[in-house]
């Protein structure tokens, strides 16, 4: 048991430590934009996060080698 919270502690802590740094791009995008709130016209933007949002935490998980189905590896 502690070792699975272990796990989903450092998964946690490693998918944020990984999001850092495109939230800080999220802010300058934004500071440099700032008539664009939603950033609409940045779709290169967007399809740049949309694509993070998927591969880190999915990455991270694999690299640390976290059982996606819950079922410990044998």
């Amino acid at each position: 048991m502690m070792e699975q919270l272990y796990k989903i502690a450092l998964t946690s802590f490693a998918i944020g430590t990984l999001f850092l740094p495109l939230l800080l791009f999220v802010n300058y995008l934004e500071a440099r934009y700032p008539a664009t709130t939603q950033l609409t016209s940045l779709a290169w933007y967007e399809m740049f996060i949309i694509l993070m949002l998927l591969v880190i935490p999915f990455g991270t998980l694999k690299l640390l080698r976290v059982p996606w189905n819950g079922k410990p590896p044998q």
